[in-house]
């Protein structure tokens, strides 16, 4: 399946390139998403990076711009075939 500019540019402009560092590249990030209503420990989101790549991202990552790219062309990929087989 073959994924179209638009939607590159698209998935690009509304995901980010995060959580950009000094050198170009990114690191892997967590997102807060509030504090446990007993314990008051923070609960994080998902380890995330590059173009928001969640699959098989560990905390400690750094990737390259090139890298992010490649790694959000697979997802959207997946993505574009589970479109394909059932719509």
């Amino acid at each position: 399946t073959s994924i179209p500019a638009e939607a590159i540019r698209l998935n690009k402009s509304f995901e980010g390139f995060h959580k950009k560092r000094d050198d170009g590249q990114c690191e892997a990030y967590q997102t807060l998403l509030g504090r446990h209503k007993i314990t008051k420990k923070p609960i994080y989101d998902i380890p995330t990076c590059g173009y928001g790549t969640t699959k098989n991202v560990r905390m400690g990552m750094v990737w390259t711009e090139e890298y992010a790219t490649q790694r959000m062309m697979e997802d959207l990929a997946e993505a574009a075939a589970f479109v394909d087989q059932y719509v």
